[in-house]
């Protein structure tokens, strides 16, 4: 927005953000003090209204199809469900067995590669 002064006719550009409301103005040439009031923005232009759009046909309802009631069998129960337990407790207790039985065969090389595993073999009395 440009801004001239009254008095000596000084002009400044100002954003009209900055006077949106109203504001008291002082020239920095002659130092006469006025207060200037924003621009009224000017009207919108009314917006054409939209046109309605025409009615969408509705499709045709999709015909059910009726079939007669399948229950579902139950699941036949396996013939040993105790067995495939005990095999997998057995597999993990023989993991552990071998995890045990390497850790004491090979104390050297485990402390050499790995020095605060030799704290798990003061523990155990082993060192």
């Amino acid at each position: 927005m440009r801004i001239l002064c009254p008095q000596c006719q000084a002009a400044y550009d100002v954003p009209e953000r900055l006077i949106a409301g109203g504001r008291l103005l002082r020239c920095v040439k002659c130092r006469h003090e006025w207060r200037e009031e924003a621009e009224a923005p000017p009207p919108p232009a009314p917006e054409p209204a939209p046109e309605p759009e025409p009615p969408r046909p509705v499709p045709p309802p999709i015909p059910a199809q009726h079939r007669a009631h399948q229950p579902i069998d139950p699941p036949r129960p396996s013939r040993r469900p105790g067995l495939a337990l005990a095999a997998a407790w057995a597999a993990s207790a023989l993991a552990l067995a071998g995890l045990a039985t390497a850790l004491l065969a090979y104390q050297a090389p485990i402390t050499a590669a790995w020095p605060p595993a030799a704290r798990l073999y003061v523990l155990l009395g082993k060192a």
